[in-house]
């Protein structure tokens, strides 16, 4: 992931409740074990984490998976 990406949280995670919809990768911290991103929601209410890569999917790759099945 890169800054810009837009991504969304994966089912049951438990900032769900506060954070609803799509994000966008604002910042990231490398560690030298793993990488955290920061990310907001794109609905202006301005709700914002610091998440692992593990706990968000991406929406482009969410959209090839679905095309995928459709086949297209």
């Amino acid at each position: 992931m890169k800054v810009g990406d837009i991504v969304r949280l994966k089912k049951g995670h438990h900032l769900q409740e506060f954070i609803q919809g799509n994000c966008i990768v604002d910042d990231h911290n490398h560690n030298s074990y793993y990488v955290k991103y920061h990310i907001k929601t794109l609905d202006g209410k301005n709700c914002m984490t610091w998440v692992h890569s593990w706990d968000v999917e991406m929406v482009s790759e969410i959209r090839q998976q679905k095309l995928e099945k459709l086949g297209i």
